[in-house]
């Protein structure tokens, strides 16, 4: 089972930073196992509770921003 991580910034940018600081320190490269990042806060302009994306070692936080957009706009 994959790790978990919740962000504990409601700011997308701010959680993508925080969370890499984190996933980064305990490393692995890109080809680790991902973790799961789960994000509650605001996204253009929707609020979001545990959206959940797979982040590895290596992410750009713009990288992580992008899937966590994506990952609001899909049909739940």
């Amino acid at each position: 089972m994959g790790r978990r991580l919740v962000a504990q910034s409601n700011d997308p940018a701010a959680a993508a930073r925080e969370v890499l600081e984190q996933i980064n320190y305990i490393g692995g490269g890109p080809e680790a196992e991902p973790t799961d990042v789960v994000f509650n806060g605001e996204i253009d302009g929707g609020t979001y509770r545990n959206l959940t994306v797979p982040v590895v070692p290596g992410t750009s936080p713009e990288d992580v921003v992008q899937a966590l957009r994506d990952a609001a706009h899909q049909p739940r």
